[in-house]
């Protein structure tokens, strides 16, 4: 009997797995691997600060060295990069703007993360007030994580890729079985597909759909990211990731040309380069409706946990909150109020 069975294979499922064999616990993870989830389609990118207010992302403080402890070493256990660190530019739209951005990285909780120096120009970018530049940022590549993550455990005999159907697991007092197979316990990751799982009808989520579009950028540079009415992240090759969308609506992982309409009016109020679209993905991101993630057991069936709500800040929360959740497991740790599932 394998100690876990782990539903989904997006940026929650993936990481569990990844603390529980970095924990010598075993487990399979099931996923019928579509071409694309909210994880496969997502930025990626993590940002320590709130720029409405200028304030620290909720728990930054803890979660930044854990996130960066914990891909640093999933890079070394699978021997590739998928880790790029880049600060950010905040492009100011008002000389107020400009001046609190100063103001707040001289003396206040964040100016950790803030350089007091701001930079004035970079080309083929429309910055009359200058920028600020944030420290610490940076995103993952989520497509060549999770897709190597998923080899991974394939190749010690961990994953499944198979559709999971809700009756097909069944509990026991100490054991759940599915497939034949018999398991410790049994943890959902699986993203915005939650609003269906019976085991959790508390469940509070708010799925929504983003979209973003892929680049090819010529003459602008590499070494920074952006952020103003659209965030625009570089990755390789001088392609650039622009986004993302928010829509509360539509629930389908269709590409939209309103969207696409959107992004580049947005992206249109900074960049001064031509540009070529090469690409444009869509997907559903599991938010929660406080915005805070959410993990622990069901009230129906112990043997059953949660992780979810993870949003836009999935790259962020995930190695922080499923170390917190299996250490509740394993250890009878106490899981943070704001985050579980016994709030909802």
């Amino acid at each position: 009997m394998k100690n876990y069975l782990i539903i989904g294979g997006g940026i929650a499922g993936v990481t569990i797995a990844h603390q529980l064999h970095n924990r010598n616990l075993t487990f399979d993870l099931v996923d019928d691997n579509p071409e694309y989830n909210s994880t496969k389609v997502a930025a990626g990118f993590w940002n320590p600060i709130v720029f409405k207010r200028l304030t620290m992302s909720f728990n930054a403080d803890k979660m930044m060295p854990k996130l960066k402890e914990f891909y640093s070493d999933i890079e070394q256990k699978l021997s590739i990069q998928f880790v790029h660190n880049i600060p950010q530019l905040k492009i100011f739209s008002t000389k107020e703007e400009r001046h609190r951005f100063i103001d707040k990285a001289i003396v206040s909780e964040v100016s950790q993360f803030l350089d007091e120096e701001p930079i004035e120009e970079i080309a083929g970018i429309k910055a009359p007030f200058g920028m600020g530049k944030v420290i610490g940022t940076g995103y993952i590549d989520t497509a060549e994580y999770i897709e190597k993550s998923l080899k991974f455990f394939e190749s010690i005999s961990s994953f499944i890729e198979r559709k999971m159907d809700y009756s097909e697991v069944e509990y026991a007092s100490q054991y759940v079985t599915y497939n034949g197979k018999k398991y410790g316990k049994v943890i959902y990751g699986e993203g915005y597909h939650a609003v269906n799982n019976p085991l959790f009808p508390e469940l509070k989520l708010k799925p929504t759909k983003g979209e973003l579009l892929i680049l090819e950028i010529p003459d602008l540079s590499q070494d920074y990211a952006f952020a103003k009415s659209a965030g625009l992240i570089p990755l390789s090759n001088q392609q650039f990731i622009v986004g993302s969308t928010y829509d509360w609506e539509d629930m389908n992982e269709l590409a939209t040309d309103a969207a696409k309409k959107k992004l580049l009016y947005n992206l249109s109020d900074f960049l001064e380069s031509d540009y070529t679209v090469i690409d444009h993905q869509a997907g559903i991101r599991p938010s929660s409706y406080d915005r805070r993630p959410i993990i622990g057991m069901s009230k129906l069936k112990p043997n059953a946990c949660i992780m979810n709500g993870l949003g836009t800040k999935g790259v962020m929360y995930a190695p922080y909150y499923s170390d917190m959740l299996i250490d509740n497991i394993e250890k009878g740790a106490v899981i943070d109020e704001e985050v579980d599932y016994g709030r909802m």
